[in-house]
């Protein structure tokens, strides 16, 4: 899954690395962190792949490589969505279902991969390790068509430190 606000907001207190600009000092007094209690399960965004590897580095994880990345979204036989071969709005958190937010890391079940990966597809995109090294974010986001491009929409060759408010990042552990 997915790091949520909750988790990178762990990472932030005991690293004392800062937080994604959109987050606010003033919520702390109503909800003891920097966003509202209802966001603490949501995928944080925001964040530069160079934060994201800070992350992997202090919670020994690392960032999934291109073809993990692919080969968890499109399964051994190349499918076009996660959950399989035919679109489904119902199955993940596009322009296509019209919720116009990002939702929480564990919803939309129903569009987990044959391996149980949650959220391949919407919600947020996600940098990988590209091929030949760097970033590229993979995924499409709440605010894009996945009809459209189901897991081909992968190639958008990322910065190390660009972020957009519908890109997150997920984890891999060895």
């Amino acid at each position: 899954m997915c790091v949520t606000n909750e988790e990178f907001y762990a990472f932030t207190l005991t690293t004392g690395r800062p937080w994604p600009a959109h987050w606010y000092a003033g919520w702390r007094g109503r909800s003891g962190r920097p966003f509202p209690k209802r966001l603490a399960s949501q995928p944080v965004v925001n964040v530069s792949a160079e934060q994201a590897e800070a992350y992997c580095v202090w919670s020994r994880s690392r960032l999934p490589t291109w073809m993990e990345w692919e080969r968890a979204a499109a399964g051994p036989s190349r499918q076009p969505y996660p959950w399989g071969s035919h679109w489904s709005a119902d199955r993940c958190n596009s322009v296509e279902s019209e919720r116009g937010s990002i939702v929480a890391a564990d919803g939309y079940s129903g569009g987990d991969s044959a391996e149980g990966v949650r959220q391949l597809c919407g919600n947020v995109a996600e940098p990988v390790i590209a091929p030949g090294g760097g970033y590229e974010w993979r995924g499409g986001s709440y605010r894009l068509r996945c009809e459209l491009w189901g897991v081909a929409y992968a190639f958008r060759r990322a910065e190390a430190d660009a972020r957009a408010s519908d890109v997150g990042f997920r984890i891999v552990t060895d």
